[in-house]
């Protein structure tokens, strides 16, 4: 069963948190391309070729699910970073205006 969990980190943490995440999905394409490369359907052993596919299909989703959440948290950190800066700039222009018009 997957489930989902959540931690806090310092905003210039995400990337890093992120690249984490991305290099375990790397780790898992790796794995997945070691078995396509190593399974061999054959009549003689249909049932070891049923387990490598049913294997490589689990692979394939634990690689999905790391990818959306790599997406996911840079979605996230795109938008923060978008509202940190209008929120600069607001404050930038408001001081700006309070000069000229003092």
């Amino acid at each position: 069963m997957k489930v989902k969990i959540s931690h806090t980190v310092d905003l210039e943490a995400v990337p890093g948190e992120v690249d984490k995440l991305f290099s375990a999905a790397q780790t898992l394409m790796k794995e997945l391309e070691f078995l396509a490369e190593t399974v061999a359907p054959t009549a003689e052993a249909p049932h070891n070729t049923v387990q490598s596919i049913d294997q490589m299909r689990q692979i394939l989703y634990d690689i999905d699910l790391a990818l959306q959440d790599c997406q996911s948290i840079m979605i996230d950190y795109q938008t923060t970073i978008a509202a940190e800066t209008v929120k600069h700039l607001d404050a930038s222009l408001g001081s700006a205006e309070e000069h000229a018009s003092g």
